[in-house]
């Protein structure tokens, strides 16, 4: 009998992306090659191997991505992302780097280096062509899967109608829905934005697929347009349990339909920042410089609190050798008789009784210590 594995086919998750087109029409300008790098998935090794071979940070979009949620938000989520990126990015950058000529990179080159990434991205977005020049007369509807654990969707989850949302990050989009639908990583929450037809002559047209030639029908590629940083969205409303069916490319060729229910953010395309691309660098680094001293502080106050707990088991010698000085249980007092005693007496043994049990509690009672100490 056949395994359970084997009777499902292999699922086709992300396109292939090619970096070399034939012939390339009026949208693409000499330095879209900058911009593409955005669909370039990198893995540690050949991210640091492009930054040592160019001498540059490459452009990569997850480490961006977290770079600006962690310093707008400041969620634990996108710092364990962050900093487990960075961390590995500067490991291997300086194992692997030739040291008669290279430095080694720190957490502030890669920070720095992040800033200047997200200001020349902004600025190349906005000398594409506008949608109006490249494109039919109609609206344009892009969808967006995206993790229910994201601060994004917190925040646009709690977005009242016709409230105004600035993009905090660079967002892919698909023309596609289908690509959408599998990229909601089982959560089933999908943005979808639409540019009116009345906005096409202020929408920038940023599309990064393969070809021009894109539809419905064409859900074995991302069709992927890319939305600026601090790109304006209008909420509309947000819908759940829509039913979309959608198709699932397959390794093999082919693909299978599956349909299943979705939360949907409408939201509406209203325009862009205008914010210059030195302001933006200007803003990028003030908000970096006071997210992470605030992270700095915290670990210097964490770090003083330890050595005052070290310094004060230190004091206390019982205290390092995981002991106490304190008893578990309290000892019951003993009673002496004292009827028909005379009061000189009396006091004597009260004397004594008092003394045998400060030396009992200390743990060093003996009769031969009782008799000394008297």
């Amino acid at each position: 009998m056949a395994s359970k594995k084997s009777l499902y086919p292999k699922i086709l998750r992300r396109t292939e992306l090619s970096f070399k087109r034939q012939t390339r029409q009026k949208v693409f300008y000499p330095r879209y090659d900058s911009v593409h790098e955005w669909t370039k998935e990198y893995s540690t090794e050949e991210f640091c191997n492009k930054w040592l071979t160019t001498d540059k940070m490459p452009i990569f979009y997850k480490l961006i991505n977290e770079f600006l949620l962690l310093i707008k938000f400041g969620e634990y989520r996108n710092e364990v992302y962050y900093y487990k990126m960075v961390k590995e990015i500067i490991a291997y950058y300086n194992r692997v780097r030739d040291k008669s000529k290279t430095t080694s990179i720190t957490e502030e080159d890669i920070r720095n280096g992040l800033i200047e990434n997200i200001t020349s991205l902004y600025t190349q977005l906005e000398l594409f062509s506008l949608a109006k020049t490249v494109t039919e007369d109609v609206d344009i509807v892009l969808y967006h899967g995206i993790d229910k654990h994201s601060i994004l969707y917190k925040k646009l989850s709690d977005l009242q109608e016709k409230a105004i949302f600035e993009l905090p990050i660079f967002m892919s989009t698909s023309f596609t829905h289908d690509i959408a639908c599998q990229f909601t990583r089982d959560s089933n929450k999908i943005i979808r934005i639409t540019i009116n037809k009345a906005d096409l002559s202020k929408f920038k047209y940023v599309y990064l697929g393969n070809t021009l030639v894109i539809g419905a029908d064409n859900f074995r590629s991302e069709n992927e347009f890319l939305l600026n940083i601090f790109t304006k969205l209008e909420c509309i409303k947000i819908s759940e349990d829509e039913e979309i069916t959608y198709k699932i490319p397959l390794v093999e060729g082919g693909s299978r339909e599956n349909t299943d229910y979705f939360t949907i953010i409408d939201m509406k395309f209203i325009g862009y920042s205008k914010f210059t691309p030195e302001v933006l660098a200007d803003n990028l680094n003030k908000l970096s410089t006071a997210y992470f001293n605030m992270v700095e502080a915290q670990q210097a106050q964490q770090a003083q609190q330890a050595q005052g707990a070290i310094e004060e088991q230190i004091k206390d010698p019982m205290v390092m050798a995981g002991k106490t000085n304190k008893r578990k249980y309290k000892t019951n007092k003993r009673k002496i008789p004292i009827k028909n005693l005379s009061i000189k007496y009396k006091f004597k043994k009260q004397k004594i009784l008092t003394k045998s049990r400060k030396l009992y509690k200390k743990g060093i009672y003996t009769s031969k210590n009782l008799k000394t100490k008297n």
